[in-house]
This record gives structure tokens, sequence and C-alpha cells, in this order.
């Protein structure tokens, strides 16, 4: 998971809606473009992660899509971007709805843990960015006095979650929930697939991985009976 500063990762974005970029955003670039020289290892990797650029840091297709959006559709494709890169977490945790315990809990398998203050933090910062999460993250900060006060209103939240969630299911997954399996997370999954039924080959992966992973949370694979049973 990256761990770069957030803000010079979004004013890179930013500059690049309203002046342009090179298409190459190397390292040296990104120092150029105002990215402290310590960071600008960071910065570039984060920009990997979320398939903005290749490998060797030319602009991806995703990131010339960006930068052309409109002000009023650029949230969803932002959106789209963050939603693809951090599909493991976002299939565990809601960023709008779920408290920051339960958000570093997320990322507690991620190394290097030294960091993962700094994985969190970019990651709400882009959440919010993306209209995925609260414009600030204050609310979820409460005392125990606050958060027990508040949790009329969290076990709502996590019902209407729970509720969208369910909504946006096929039928074959209401199917699974009558008879006891607990689908939602591969539901939430299948939501994220390109809308356009375009991807690279680093969001299928992801997106794979995080599908494979679930799977295996919650489906048991039972022993096939021997022949002579």
């Amino acid at each position: 998971m990256p761990y770069a500063p957030a803000k010079p990762v979004l004013d890179v974005i930013r500059r690049f809606r309203e002046r342009g970029l090179p298409e190459v955003l190397s390292r040296q670039e990104l120092q150029r473009l105002g990215a402290a020289e310590g960071n600008s290892d960071r910065i570039q990797k984060t920009f990997q992660f979320l398939d903005l650029i290749d490998q060797g840091g030319k602009r991806t297709a995703m990131f010339d899509r960006l930068g052309k959006a409109s002000s009023s559709e650029y949230q969803a494709v932002f959106a789209e971007v963050v939603r693809a890169a951090y599909a493991p977490i976002l299939s565990i945790v809601d960023p709008k709805l779920d408290t920051d315990i339960a958000i570093n809990d997320a990322f507690r398998h991620y190394d290097p843990a030294g960091q993962r203050k700094q994985m969190v933090g970019l990651f709400l910062a882009l959440s919010r960015e993306a209209g995925l999460a609260e414009a600030s993250a204050t609310p979820r900060r409460a005392t125990a006095a606050r958060k027990e006060a508040s949790a009329p209103v969290q076990a709502r939240g996590n019902a209407q979650r729970r509720t969208r969630i369910i909504a946006r299911s096929d039928e074959s997954v209401a199917s699974d929930e009558a008879s006891g399996s607990d689908y939602r997370l591969l539901s939430a999954l299948i939501q994220q697939l390109p809308r356009d039924g375009i991807w690279t080959q680093r969001r299928r992966d992801r997106w794979l991985q995080a599908f494979t992973a679930n799977i295996d949370l919650l489906v048991e694979v039972a022993t096939e009976p021997t022949a002579e049973e």
C-alpha cells in the first residue's frame, strides 16, 4: 500500500487538469513540479498504484481520462480510480460510515507497519477527493461517550449501508442471502466491474485478487469423497 503524503499527489492531479503535465512523470519531473526530493519516489509509486502511470512513468489512458473529465464528471471518474486501486480495502470498510478503528484494522496486514498511519491518511484523503468519504474526518474521531451516544445513528447508518448493497445485488445473490450465506462483499465487488467493459491488466489483477480473497473467506472447500466412499 502506498504511503505518500496526500497533498502533493492531489496537487499533481489538479495541475494536470488545469495546465497539463509531461507525458512521463519521472521522479525528477515530480520534483520540478514541487514534490520534495525525499517524497518523489513515494509519490511516483502512488501514481503507479492508482494505475495513473505505468512502471516507466508514462501517463495511462485513465489518467488522461481523469484530466479531461468535466467538473461535474471529475469526482465520479476519480471514484473509479480509488475503487479499483483500493478494492480489497473498500470491500471491508466504507470510509463514510466506518470508524477510524475499523479503517485502521483494514490496513493491519500491510507493511511497513511503521507507515500504516500514512497509508490510512492517504486512503482517506483520496476517498474524500473522490466523494467516497466525508469532507472532514473529525466526525469519526469521537470520545467513548460520544461514540456511545451516537451508537443508534451508527446502527441506522450500517442498516442503510446493508440495504444499499442488497438493493444492488442481483437475484442470485439475494437467493444466497436467503439461504444463509452472506455474499454482500462479493456483490459490492461485482459493482466495481468497469461499466464500459474495459480495464487495464493491473486493475483486473487487483479485482481478481480481492474477489478470490473474499471467496476464500466466505466459502468453505469440502473434501471430495473418494471412489470407495
